[in-house]
């Protein structure tokens, strides 16, 4: 089972934000108050309310329930030449990286960098020519344990 880096209220937060959508304009049009969307933000669990403001946020409202009923994790994938995922810890919050390369052309480029990205330095050493820039700017961890950063965007063997 993968660790969850986002809570229902953080993936609330974060369609908000994307979308620009202000509390009282997701409370009109998802017909709730502006007290209940601070409410799901603040981690109180609303079913009907969040199947009204699912929609709204271009959200899977029932998909969002299992979430916030902890009913739901998603599986780790298997393992395979090309892909692998890292788990790590930063402040007791899960944070997962992802690693994906051709394996003909040894092409890689990193999602997330994860709290230490020292596993993710190893297996890119062994399986890639050259690291892309991260996918997602990261200020947790930078890239090192003997790799060669050019200029900020990539790792170099």
């Amino acid at each position: 089972m993968i660790p969850l880096e986002d809570n229902v209220s953080d993936i609330i937060g974060k369609a908000q934000r994307g979308l620009r959508i202000s509390d009282t304009e997701l409370a009109e049009k998802a017909r709730v108050s502006s007290q209940k969307i601070r409410k799901l933000r603040e981690g109180d669990f609303d079913e009907l309310a969040l199947l009204r403001i699912a929609p709204v946020l271009g959200l899977a409202g029932r998909a969002l329930c299992e979430l916030a009923k902890n009913e739901w994790h998603p599986k780790k994938i298997d393992e395979r030449d090309g892909l692998a995922q890292f788990h790590t810890q930063y402040h007791g919050m899960a944070v997962n990286a992802y690693l994906v390369w051709d394996p003909a052309s040894r092409a890689a480029a990193a999602f997330d960098t994860g709290a230490d990205c020292s596993e993710m330095v190893r297996v890119a050493k062994g399986s890639c020519r050259g690291l892309a820039a991260s996918a997602r700017g990261n200020r947790r961890a930078s890239l090192h344990s003997g790799a060669r950063v050019s200029s900020g965007r990539g790792i170099n063997r």
